[in-house]
């Protein structure tokens, strides 16, 4: 499999001749990407929603939720995209 990953030299190159050429240079960012593809495995992942939720009332103080997806920052999640992308891309 391969990684989608740039080094800094080649972006910095990319760059340069970017400006030379008066090209329009872009980015985003797929953390909600990871949304897309499921968790695989034995583990089930517990979390607690964001404080900020708690205090428009969204839930109670006690809530525990169960994802099912993958969410950035989870060790696993670059792994589960990986695979959801390879599969669903043509």
């Amino acid at each position: 499999m391969s990684t989608w990953q740039v080094d800094s030299t080649t972006l910095r190159i990319q760059l340069r001749m970017a400006g030379f050429n008066s090209w329009q240079v872009g980015s985003t960012d797929i953390a909600s990407a990871f949304l897309h593809a499921s968790l695989e495995g034995d583990v089930l992942y517990a979390i607690r929603p964001p404080q900020v939720m708690k205090d428009w009332n969204l839930f109670k103080d006690d809530t525990v939720l169960v994802i099912k997806r993958a969410l950035y920052g989870l060790r696993e999640s670059p792994k589960q995209w990986e695979k959801h992308r390879d599969v669903n891309c043509d």
